[in-house]
């Protein structure tokens, strides 16, 4: 059993509840992750307060930016083995996969491997953007690897604390990214 993250309604920070769920095993085109750390994206507290462009399935999983372990490996899974560590971009639909927990299956389309150099909290922070990313891959990697960049963690919290993390995003009182740990 794993500690997944879902909410059952919109609202506030609240409504998010932690729960021992089976995540299973990944199907075709998928891994499974041992989470290490979720970066927060605005879009999460939308998706959860019903202000999002999608509506969610209750209970609805949530999170789709950050860094683990790879577990398992679907069918036609290329590129990755059990015990990468890989980021995860994102770049599917809220709600279809759910990054907050500490094991997550996530498409194997969302992963890259973390730029070197990088805490696991910082790596967790830089993806939200994945287009602006592919456009300027090459750049934001020699940036990060040269020292150059270096991601600005507004605060961390662990897992269980994951409704203050989401209080503390809505407060607008942050200067970088707020990075939950697992």
């Amino acid at each position: 059993m794993s500690k997944v993250v879902r909410f059952y309604e919109h609202g506030g920070p609240e409504q998010l509840r932690i729960e021992e769920l089976d995540v299973g095993d990944p199907g075709t085109g998928e891994v499974r992750i041992r989470v290490e750390a979720i970066g927060l994206n605005r879009s999460e507290a939308m998706f959860r307060a019903g202000a999002y462009l999608r509506v969610p399935k209750f209970p609805s999983l949530i999170g789709y930016e950050g860094v683990g372990i790879v577990e398992a490996l679907g069918a036609e899974v290329q590129g990755f083995s059990a015990g990468d560590r890989v980021c995860v971009m994102p770049n599917y639909r809220l709600g279809e996969y759910g990054l907050y927990g500490d094991h997550a299956i996530v498409p194997v389309r969302s992963l890259i491997a973390p730029p070197p150099g990088l805490t696991v909290v910082e790596a967790a922070s830089i993806w939200n953007k994945p287009e602006r990313f592919a456009r300027n891959r090459d750049l934001i990697l020699y940036g990060l690897a040269e020292g150059r960049l270096k991601p600005i963690i507004a605060k961390t919290f662990p897992l269980g604390d994951i409704v203050e993390a989401h209080r503390y995003l809505e407060s607008n009182q942050q200067v970088g990214k707020i990075v939950v740990t697992v």
